[in-house]
């Protein structure tokens, strides 16, 4: 049977959460799917409701680890997954009954390298249907998805995993994984190793991935965060060839976010002006 998608949950004490994920991927249409549960050494009731989803079907594996962080649990569940996609998701997440088989129909099949993401709603953190007063777009404005990436990213771009369904291809074949090493900012530098791939992109704009958003998830460490997009932007740069739009466009983020640098910035306008995406795009 063909198009296997493997989800990817990892949990670290979400318990509460749990289920609700699970029930959304049970009750996928497209039924040919194997969801990989990864315990990330919780000490909650994670083990015992993910138990539990696999007696009631097989489908569901739990793979229990030391506690080693998410991008830890992720690479686990990476180096188990057989399937032809991979669907990541947040323990505390849920997607709609419709996203695999969606997205697997607005993938070309010719194509070897292809992502397939979609919009998505977002929740408050105690009711899935209720709508949280934030959203940035997912969509990309042109087909310069790298530079944009880099340019748009957390500003006017925001990308949930559980959007993206990913051709398992791209990551076995370039070996791409997420980085354990950055403390934050590991899923934009996966993103970054993906699209750099050049992969065939197709967007749809259903809302198929509900975000919840959690009142803790508004007051992170600003200083934290900025130094490990820093981190994550530095090692980027590593390679990109010099002098070379993204290279170019690397930099000014690294500058912006260390600085606090904004489009009103005279440099940053005229940069942004001589290398903007559309012209980017054009050449």
């Amino acid at each position: 049977m063909r198009n296997l998608v493997n989800i990817i949950i990892p949990c670290y004490n979400q318990a509460q959460y749990l289920p609700d994920a699970l029930q959304s991927i049970y009750l996928q249409s497209h039924k040919n799917w194997e969801c990989l549960i990864i315990n990330d050494g919780s000490t909650d009731l994670t083990e015992q409701v993910a138990i539990e989803w696999q007696r009631k079907d097989s489908r569901f594996r739990t793979i229990n680890k030391r506690n080693g962080g998410l991008s830890s649990a992720r690479n686990a569940g990476l180096a188990e997954a057989k399937g032809d996609y991979i669907q990541f998701l947040d323990a505390d997440d849920v997607i709609h009954p419709d996203k695999f088989k969606l997205q697997l129909a607005s993938i070309n099949p010719e194509v070897n390298y292809a992502i397939s993401y979609c919009n998505y709603f977002s929740s408050k953190e105690k009711n899935l249907l209720e709508p949280f007063p934030y959203h940035i777009s997912p969509e990309f404005k042109t087909k310069n998805y790298l530079i944009e990436l880099i340019n748009r990213w957390e500003k006017s771009l925001s990308i949930p995993c559980h959007c993206f369904l990913i051709s398992n291809k791209i990551l076995k074949e370039n070996k791409i994984t997420f980085d354990e090493t950055l403390k934050n900012h590991e899923d934009w530098d996966f993103w970054m190793n993906i699209f750099r791939t050049n992969p065939a992109v197709f967007y749809l704009p259903e809302q198929l991935a509900t975000y919840r958003i959690h009142s803790s998830s508004m007051s992170r460490n600003y200083k934290q965060m900025k130094r490990g997009f820093m981190t994550a932007i530095k090692k980027q740069l590593n390679y990109s060839k010099p002098f070379s739009s993204e290279n170019i466009f690397l930099i000014i983020k690294y500058l912006r976010v260390k600085f606090r640098i904004t489009r009103q910035n005279r440099f940053v306008k005229i940069a942004f002006r001589i290398l903007n995406p559309i012209n980017v795009n054009k050449k």
